[in-house]
């Protein structure tokens, strides 16, 4: 077979809605600080030296945000949040719980998992309270994104593309090729 042809593209999350301000209980400056839950860089962290822990993010616009994803860091299991709320405030004072897990785990380092809920208010205050970890005296995320009903689609990704030249070398015809 020569000239196969085939491409794929790599679609990636939509868009999360733009945070601009954020605050945490606590991190490890300079370089595993609240920032780099919101910087779209999975190889970064945020890190506190407690065993829970909280991140408010005000958005710059109210959302009704519906979904998120949580993005697992680089080290240790454990760090991983176990059990969390995600919650919405009108002013950033008082808390409205919106969806709540417990028990969740990562199979892996670095991989993003999705939550969905049902929500039609729109907040432009959130914050993930995370109750419990897998067991270690620090917690740790990589990524923090919030996603409304109706998202930015992914920018375009770039797509994929690969010839491939393949010789049949055990056919007859192809002998001493």
């Amino acid at each position: 077979f020569t000239g196969l042809i085939g491409t794929r593209p790599a679609l990636g999350l939509p868009d999360a809605e733009k945070v601009v301000e954020s605050a945490v209980n606590a991190e490890n400056p300079p370089n595993e600080t609240k920032g780099k839950l919101f910087d779209g860089k999975d190889d970064t962290k945020w890190l506190a030296f407690t065993p829970t822990g909280w991140v408010t993010m005000k958005l710059d616009k109210p959302v009704a945000v519906v979904n998120y994803a949580l993005t697992s860091a680089n080290d240790f299991s454990g760090r991983d949040p176990k059990d969390w709320k995600l919650q919405g405030s009108q002013d950033g004072e008082t808390w409205k719980t919106l969806d709540t897990r417990t028990g969740e785990t990562f199979s892996s380092r670095f991989q993003t998992r999705q939550f969905q809920f049902t929500n039609s208010t729109a907040y432009q205050h959130y914050r993930l309270e995370i109750t419990a970890n897998n067991g270690e005296p620090l917690t740790q995320l990589a990524e923090l994104r919030l996603f409304s009903a109706n998202p930015t689609p992914p920018q375009n990704s770039k797509v994929q593309q690969a010839v491939v030249d393949l010789t049949d070398r055990q056919h007859p015809a192809n002998e001493g090729l």
